[in-house]
């Protein structure tokens, strides 16, 4: 509202003069009213950039936290994955198990017993389940 009401408020002066107590008066009470706009505005803008700027603080806050959460899943996602290659090779399998035709290595056909088995691997992780499985016969 603030350009157009100057430039009207200047013409209407100009064109009345500032001779007549009315006009004066008159146009006292729109620079007022435009000034009083303009503050209000200017309030309005600040409030706005106010929440803008909690906003962006609320958000690096959610994105520490979700990089943080990211870290925690990549590091078990690794630890799986070095598991079930260790535990695959104790049963002579294919890390994908003979479940992907489309696997370098064993082109879906890596099902246990499909390699030897890595025997330090075989000893730690299936040799006590079948000495256990045994002592139960």
């Amino acid at each position: 509202m603030a350009p157009l009401n100057d430039q009207l408020l200047a013409a209407l002066t100009e064109k009345l003069g500032t001779d007549n107590p009315k006009m004066q008066l008159l146009s006292q009470l729109l620079a007022q009213q435009q000034l009083s706009e303009n503050e209000n505005g200017n309030d309005k803008r600040a409030g706005q950039v106010k929440k803008l700027a909690q906003s962006v603080q609320e958000l690096k806050k959610q994105v520490a936290a979700l990089k943080k959460q990211r870290s925690k899943l990549v590091e078990y996602l690794d630890f799986f994955i070095n598991v079930n290659a260790i535990f695959a090779s104790a049963v002579g399998a294919c890390e994908c198990w003979g479940g992907d035709d489309g696997c370098e290595k064993c082109r879906g056909k890596g099902k246990p017993g499909y390699y030897v088995p890595n025997q330090e691997a075989f000893q730690v992780y299936v040799q006590p389940s079948l000495k256990h499985q045994s002592a139960e016969s």
